[in-house]
């Protein structure tokens, strides 16, 4: 009994092992073909030969030195353990006949995958891939027919230069040109420290604090949006009531907007001047919860250098329920800036901050009409 379980559990497994190993596929740009690629059989057909194909799509990610693209990825393919020529029939002739069949197979990958990088979301792709499928079938069919299955040299010569040329005509769409649009958008989270100058510097001695923001980009100019929030640590008594005790903390927010325009931009690096104004305020800490905590702040001038480096590039061509079509960056932003605080006659001063942090910044793009 146990035997015979074992035995039927190695034969529900058998499938699985044969969908799991290596597909016999070789691919256009493997070169031209050779009568290697085609099985020996002593089929009874109109044709001595056939070049079996594969056209089809799916999702994929193609990563290029530091840029992911994702796409719909056109595929296309021979089955070289389903074609086969009669040991007769393995003519010049013959090999040409399967090329220019092979050939159109590549030429409608081409047409497919330019479609797909087209479409307005990914629920379309089917369609247009049904579409693709029976236009390539029946061109197919109709060089088979006016080639009479291989047998008609001066036909097979016609449609070699009329793939050809169809083919030059339509580069492989490897890497679309795309080209970016107006709007840009972006958020950034990060870590941040900082010290203060003048008088202000007497009070309050900074600690690590976090820092998050937006952008918002027209063109090439830039638009932040920034919150800092962290503590500082009394150095020295504050009078008011209640006191500000030495050594008590403080909460520190700094809440900034704020335009800036790179004066540096390249494939990895980014530097943008910003001025703008924010609030400082310095909220104390209070045993008592329910008790109103007093608040030092000022709106004052902002000014600073924001510097991303490029960690990846995504380009999303394929829109979905979730991504539009967009090229997003993750970047490694560093952000330095000043502002100017003045919280009483004796306690003004600027505040100096430094911020290291991620960033993702994404353009809606367009594809060039280049690649229509």
């Amino acid at each position: 009994m146990q035997k015979n379980v074992i035995l039927l559990a190695i034969a529900g497994l058998f499938p699985l092992l044969l969908w799991s190993q290596p597909q016999p596929q070789r691919i256009w740009s493997e070169g031209k073909l050779t009568w290697s690629d085609f099985q020996l059989r002593n089929y009874n057909s109109m044709a001595g030969t056939e070049l079996v194909y594969r056209l089809s799509y799916q999702p994929d990610k193609q990563k290029m030195q530091d840029t992911v693209l994702r796409r719909l990825q056109a595929r296309a393919w021979m089955d070289t353990s389903q074609s086969w020529v009669r040991p007769d029939q393995r003519t010049t002739l013959n090999l040409r006949y399967n090329q220019v069949v092979f050939d159109l197979v590549e030429l409608y990958r081409r047409v497919l995958q330019t479609e797909l990088d087209q479409l307005f979301s990914f629920w379309y792709a089917e369609e247009k891939f049904r579409t693709v499928q029976q236009l390539c079938y029946r061109r197919i069919h109709e060089f088979q027919e006016e080639s009479g299955y291989g047998n008609k040299e001066s036909a097979i010569g016609y449609w070699e230069s009329l793939v050809q040329r169809e083919l030059e005509a339509l580069p492989d769409p490897s890497r679309p040109q795309f080209e970016k649009r107006k709007l840009g958008y972006g958020i950034n989270l990060g870590l941040g420290t900082g010290t203060a100058t003048g008088t202000l510097d007497d009070y309050f001695r900074h600690n690590l604090y976090l820092t998050y923001g937006f952008d918002l980009s027209y063109q090439k100019t830039l638009f932040f949006l920034n919150a800092s929030l962290g503590s500082a640590t009394l150095k020295k008594n504050i009078d008011a009531d209640p006191i500000w005790a030495k050594g008590e903390r403080a909460t520190l927010a700094i809440i900034d907007i704020s335009v800036g325009y790179p004066v540096y931009e390249g494939r990895k690096l980014r530097v943008v001047p910003f001025v703008g104004g924010g609030v400082t305020e310095y909220s104390l800490l209070l045993d008592d919860k329910d008790a109103k905590s007093p608040v030092k702040s000022d709106f004052n001038l902002l000014g600073g250098i924001t510097v991303d480096y490029v960690l990846r590039k995504k380009i999303t061509l394929t829109p979905d329920y979730m991504r539009g079509r967009a090229i997003n960056n993750s970047s490694l932003r560093g952000r330095f800036y000043v502002t100017k605080a003045n919280l009483a006659p004796g306690m003004k001063g600027y505040t100096l901050n430094l911020t290291v942090g991620w960033a993702l910044y994404g353009n809606v793009i367009r594809l060039s009409d280049a690649n229509r």
